[in-house]
């Protein structure tokens, strides 16, 4: 029996558009405060002076093998930079009075990947300093992996060349300070859309909650 009466407090579809045509003028006011805020924002961005995008320089190293090993663990390269290689260079650029770039140490989790790159982030004019840095610091890694693989080439001296040569992959610089760009975010349409999107739900939320707010407080009042 009780299953055929419906609830007082159920909200229908017709009781949804009465509270919007009651609260039609707060719907309204927001709405149009939300459009023209979100239009106003869409233009504003969109007629900016673009600034200078960013540059990206890149330098690729890839790292020798002794057999299924490196020659040098990627974590031991990492501290070998950023402890010594790194700081001795920044000492001679100072007496040198030659600008440095802050240089980032790029791996692969994977600790057999043999990649490591140096980037560095910066503008246009930086490309020289870049050039120089990376250059300079891959010119210490190099020699010092070339030692590296003389020894282990002088110990696999009395094995068959075809073994040797199987054996050991010397480190092998793929490119230096290449210039990749950075993506610079435009603010285009999609923008707009969810701009006016969100101001539309915004218009709808302030028209129910002051309707709720006036519900409760007269219920309060009884």
């Amino acid at each position: 029996m009780n299953s055929l009466h419906r609830t007082t407090d159920e909200l229908t579809l017709v009781d949804l558009a009465t509270i919007l045509v009651r609260r039609r003028v707060l719907f309204l006011a927001v709405l149009i405060i939300g459009l023209a805020l979100a239009v106003g924002l869409y233009w504003h961005k969109r007629n900016q002076a673009p600034e200078q995008p960013p540059h990206l320089y890149v330098s690729t190293l890839a790292v020798g093998y002794s057999g299924r090993d490196l020659i040098e663990s990627m974590q031991a390269l990492r501290s070998q930079l950023e402890y010594a290689y790194i700081p001795q260079l920044q000492a001679e650029l100072a007496k040198e009075k030659l600008p440095y770039v802050h240089v980032s140490i790029v791996t692969a989790s994977d600790p057999d990947n043999n990649v490591l790159q140096l980037q560095t982030l910066g503008s246009a004019d930086d490309a020289e300093a870049a050039r120089r840095v990376h250059t300079r610091l891959l010119e210490r890694i190099v020699a010092r992996h070339s030692q590296i693989y003389a020894s282990m080439e002088q110990t696999l001296k009395g094995a068959a060349p075809l073994q040797v040569s199987a054996r050991l992959y010397p480190s092998t610089v793929l490119a230096t300070s290449v210039d990749s760009g950075v993506p610079v975010v435009t603010v285009g349409r999609k923008f707009l859309f969810m701009a006016c999107f969100l101001a539309v739900i915004a218009a709808f939320a302030a028209a129910y909650l002051v309707e709720f707010a006036v519900v409760v407080r007269r219920a309060m009042r009884k």
